[in-house]
């Protein structure tokens, strides 16, 4: 106890050292002020029309909802299990890494007391998709106590992937078992795929696709099953399964973080002994000598081997100044995508897009386009909470940017111009793939004007947000900074955004009473933006640069 009383201690001082900060800036207490305003401006709405129902939410749009919910916290789930086989740079920061070398405290003490310090924060970086759908859920129809089951089974997603995936990275990097973890995790993606193409019994053309979330061998299925069964009960109401998936979850979270607390003596000696290997192999390839590193036992392990391998690109020229940070994002796409322009994105937005097809045909909304409108302002709406992250940022966060030669305007310009044509490329088929099953069934050519301009118009907006990023890192160059006016610079963003762009399309429509002209004006008053904030910044850029050395 004495170890977690030091470092209690230590996280004590920090709070008084970061109040006493506030204390001789005061000013700082107005973002959170002015995100305390933007939480009540969204609560609003649900506070003003409580006990009345918006619209009604038939068994077809909640099964929608829930079949959407399933895939995308299977998708996050997996992601980060796989995520972890080899690295763990998600969970816990380079401070814990720093503590655990000098410090003569037991390093499973110092990982315990991370892992403690991470629930609340899970909770509530959790808790805002809650609240923030919360009025959402109000108007659908739903009662305090399905609001929970919703907010629990949020939740619950953040408190089980940090554990558990220390445990798998634990299992694969230490106990050299990573193959073993990764066929189980493929064999989990396999039969849930199964159970859900078994339940709709073959029907993959109509809306009963969307129904196989419900098969048991997915609702009974660990951690994902469970979380998706407490969904499924803000719905339907919550059945004796329920509480049993709750107990489920509860106990899960408790015994993986005990283990994590039993297997975790001397981690960091695994993370160094995982970066020694990986630097072997490399250092392998560069010289041309693989030969004993990469062992085949048979010639479907050698394919296999060769499929993977395939993503280890090998670098075979240089660029100097600017275009070196766009030789790194091909680089980089490169590894994580199909190619350079399409990832693995792109078969989901066609996917997505197919979807959303179906249900305008099944609902009669084909015509008047409500759906397509729809799928792109929910893009747009997540678009502004992904705020100030992007390549941009994490180029920021290091001391290229700032010591290669070349004008920030083109080093910006390198960086953000693959992400840009990944992201149109996204919503091209996205709204395309929409407007195709439509016009399918109606012969309409007409949806396709919509859908190409609903894709330039999302694009657009990625385009200025990115170079948003590019303005609020020269503003506020201090990290800690960002953090703390980061409701503030959403309004600010949100103003940005907002403010030209209902000038430009409410003049056009005033003038030409045509929604296409006033649309039309809202894609160039948002590039028009996008390119203003980007010189703004290459303008001012090296002015607070050198005041920040100066420093």
């Amino acid at each position: 106890m004495h170890d977690f009383a030091i470092l209690l201690r230590y996280d004590l001082l920090k709070l008084k050292n970061y109040l006493l900060e506030i204390r001789r800036s005061p000013k700082k207490l107005v973002s959170y002020f002015l995100f305390a305003a933007w939480i009540f401006l969204i609560m609003f709405p649900a506070i003003k029309n409580s006990g009345q129902r918006a619209f009604a939410v038939t068994g077809d749009t909640a099964h929608i909802v829930l079949a959407a919910y399933a895939l995308f916290t299977g998708f996050i789930m997996f992601s980060s299990f796989f995520s972890a086989l080899r690295k763990l740079s998600y969970s816990f920061q380079m401070g814990d890494v720093n503590l655990l070398f000098p410090s003569p405290l037991a390093p499973n003490h110092i990982l315990l007391w991370s892992l403690i310090k991470k629930i609340p924060s899970d909770m509530a970086k959790t808790c805002i998709p809650a609240l923030i759908l919360t009025p959402t859920m109000f108007n659908m129809g739903l009662n305090i106590e399905g609001i929970l089951l919703v907010y629990l089974s949020i939740v619950s997603l953040g408190l089980l992937i940090t554990p558990v995936s220390f445990l798998i990275f634990l299992v694969s990097v230490r106990y050299g078992k990573e193959r073993w973890v990764r066929g189980i995790l493929l064999i989990s993606i396999v039969w849930l795929l199964f159970s859900w193409l078994k339940y709709t019994q073959g029907n993959l053309f109509s809306l009963n696709i969307l129904l196989g979330y419900q098969a048991p061998g997915i609702l009974n299925f660990p951690l994902s099953g469970w979380i998706l069964q407490l969904a499924r009960a803000a719905f339907f109401g919550a059945a004796p399964a329920v509480y049993t998936a709750i107990f489920l979850v509860a106990l899960t979270v408790l015994a993986a973080n005990c283990l994590v607390y039993a297997l975790a003596r001397d981690y960091y000696e695994d993370v160094l002994e995982l970066a020694e290997r990986l630097e072997t192999i490399h250092a392998a390839k560069r010289s041309g000598k693989t030969q004993g590193i990469f062992q085949s036992s048979s010639a479907i392990s050698g394919l296999w081997q060769r499929f993977l391998n395939r993503k280890h690109v090998t670098v075979e020229r240089r660029f100097p100044g600017s275009r070196a940070f766009m030789f790194n994002q091909v680089v980089k796409y490169r590894r994580t995508g199909i190619n350079e322009y399409v990832g693995y994105l792109a078969p989901l937005s066609v996917i997505t897009g197919l979807v959303t097809g179906f249900i305008a045909l099944r609902n009669g909304q084909a015509l008047d386009h409500g759906l397509l409108h729809a799928q792109n302002g929910i893009l747009a709406y997540f678009l502004f909470f992904r705020s100030f992250s992007g390549p941009l940022s994490e180029e920021l966060a290091l001391p290229y940017l700032y010591t290669l030669p070349g004008t920030f305007f083109r080093k910006a310009l390198a960086v953000n111009t693959l992400p840009n044509l990944r992201f149109g490329l996204n919503m091209f088929l996205l709204n395309l793939s929409y407007a195709m099953i439509v016009f399918l069934h109606t012969k309409d050519t007409g949806i396709f004007m919509p859908a190409v301009l609903m894709s330039f118009l999302v694009t657009s907006l990625f385009f200025e947000q990115s170079n948003i990023i590019a303005l609020t890192h020269v503003l506020l160059p201090s990290s800690l900074d960002r953090k703390l006016f980061y409701p503030l610079m959403l309004f600010v963003e949100i103003l940005i955004v907002g403010i030209p762009a209902l000038i430009a399309g409410g003049l056009a429509f005033w003038f030409t009473h045509s929604v296409w002209f006033a649309e039309i004006a809202v894609l160039a008053a948002n590039t028009a933006v996008g390119i203003v904030l980007l010189l703004l910044s290459d303008k001012i850029f090296p002015y607070l640069e050198m005041r920040e050395f100066a420093e």
